[in-house]
């Protein structure tokens, strides 16, 4: 048995989020289970997790991926995945009718550092 090389783990990576894009969700739900052995950085792998979660509806998954990073970019992250990019809920059915009542939360002091 061989070792994968960086770039085979890179291209394994990039694999999955191609998937996404492509509806592949059962290729994309195996690749998250590989990605303690694709990705060394437990930061990026939780990141990276938690993107992958997220784009195929396992918003509450991919919160929980992230439970104890506080960098930039995971509360970043966390924000657009409870948040939305359209201020939707989490877990909200990406394909339903967004609820017209849903706003983003302009007041909370997190939103707004995030958003500066």
């Amino acid at each position: 048995m061989s070792t994968l090389t960086q770039e085979d783990r890179q291209l394994l990576v990039e694999a999955a989020f191609a998937a996404v894009n492509h509806g592949m969700q059962l290729e994309v739900s195996d690749l998250l289970n590989a990605l303690p052995w694709l990705i060394e950085d437990m930061e990026d792998r939780a990141m990276s997790g938690a993107v992958l979660l997220w784009s195929i509806g396992k918003a509450g998954q991919a919160l929980e991926s992230l439970a104890g990073l506080d960098s930039a970019h995971a509360l970043l992250l966390r924000a657009m995945i409870t948040h939305g990019p359209s201020g939707e809920l989490a877990g909200q059915d990406a394909h339903a009718a967004p609820d017209q009542s849903m706003t983003k939360p302009q007041g909370s002091e997190k939103w707004q550092q995030l958003k500066h």
